[in-house]
């Protein structure tokens, strides 16, 4: 079973969540919404940039919700690093990951920095 997490794309507001077999995650969103596999709870999460987020409270929030934001795009890029991947496409995405990485080094965790991801 496979946590699935459905929410609009134009706001970012989660509709419902849930589990079900893997093959069925992209079958749970109906017309204008979008589904994630992964588990959020409404309350305590938003949907920011495709990827599931906290909604900050305090700055404890913002610092767990970058680390969350920062987990999920390195997850997303893994495939970068896979050995069939062209060497400059790896170095390319290299530089970006590790510019991820370096996110809770940044002074003021307010206003993060983000990396733009390659192309």
């Amino acid at each position: 079973m496979t946590a699935f997490t459905v929410f609009d794309p134009a706001t970012g507001r989660i509709l419902r969540t849930g589990f079900v077999d893997c093959e069925n995650v992209q079958a749970q969103a109906q017309s204008g919404e979008a589904v994630l596999p992964v588990e959020s709870d409404w309350s305590k999460h938003c949907i920011k940039d495709g990827l599931p987020a906290l909604k900050p409270r305090t700055l404890q929030d913002y610092i767990v919700a970058t680390r969350i934001h920062r987990d999920a795009l390195l997850a997303a890029s893994d495939w970068t690093q896979l050995p069939d991947v062209p060497l400059s496409t790896k170095s390319t995405w290299a530089a970006y990951r590790q510019a991820l990485r370096d996110i809770t080094n940044q002074p003021d965790q307010l206003a993060i920095e983000w990396p733009v991801q390659p192309v």
